[in-house]
This record gives structure tokens, sequence and C-alpha cells, in this order.
């Protein structure tokens, strides 16, 4: 079971890089479940 939960926090992180890499407008990623959040974020400056 732990190695499923792992497994899967894994799988959110990885895609939520991915995106953040492919989408330069996007600064934060943020997956919430019941009982975890997980967030993913990148150091930029917000254009005005």
């Amino acid at each position: 079971m732990k190695q499923q939960i792992m497994f899967f926090t894994l799988a959110i992180l990885a895609v939520a890089a991915v995106i953040l890499v492919s989408r330069k407008d996007l600064c934060e990623i943020r997956y919430r479940t019941l009982e975890t959040e997980v967030a993913v974020s990148l150091a930029c400056e917000i254009l005005k």
C-alpha cells in the first residue's frame, strides 16, 4: 500500500514538473486530495 502511495505521489510530481516546464505562464501547480496536498512551484516573475 505504501508503495502505491509513493508511486502515485511521484507520478503527480512528474506530471506537474512537465506542465511547469512546458507552460511558461504557470508558476505553481497544486494537487489536493482528502488527506494531502502536493505543490510544485517555479520561481518566476509576474508579467504585467
